[in-house]
Formats: C-alpha cells, structure tokens, sequence
C-alpha cells in the first residue's frame, strides 16, 4: 500500500559524515530540487512584483508620492488568512 521513495545509498550515508565534497557533486535528487528551486522563485517573484505594480497603480491613482506601510498591510494571502481566524 505505501511505498518509500527514499532509498539509502553508501554514497548518502558517506555525505552525511563528510558532507562537504559530496555537496559538489550534482545528483538526480539535487537536479530535481533546484529546478523545483527555480520555479518557485520565477513563479513567487512574478507574483510579487504583480501585487507592488498593483499596489503603485492604485497609490499613484491618488495622487500620492509614496507607498506607506498602510497601504499594503492586510493585502497579502497570509495576512488575510491570519484575520478570519
């Protein structure tokens, strides 16, 4: 029924010991993990720079200079989710 993905490697177990040359050497695990690295920072990074051109629009849209601390607080999903609680 469950099946473990992670396997135990003399190579893993000599890297837990040592791990600073074996930090050099790319694996297939490590590949995965910074291509998903990668994504998550484009996608994460577009996503906030959408909310600060949103939020420059709207301020500008007033007439204002700068953008306060009063203007985006509550904006984020975090910030949202931590107040209907």
């Amino acid at each position: 029924m469950f099946k473990s993905t992670t396997q135990i490697t003399f190579l893993g177990i000599l890297a837990s010991f040592v791990p600073f040359p074996f930090a050099l050497i790319p694996t297939e695990p490590k590949r995965r993990i910074e291509a998903s690295l990668r994504v998550m920072n484009r996608v994460g990074g577009g996503i906030i720079e959408k909310a600060k051109a949103a939020i420059a629009r709207e301020v500008d849209g007033q007439g204002e200079k700068a953008v306060t601390k009063s203007d985006v607080e509550g904006r984020d999903v975090i910030s949202m989710l931590s107040a209907s609680v």
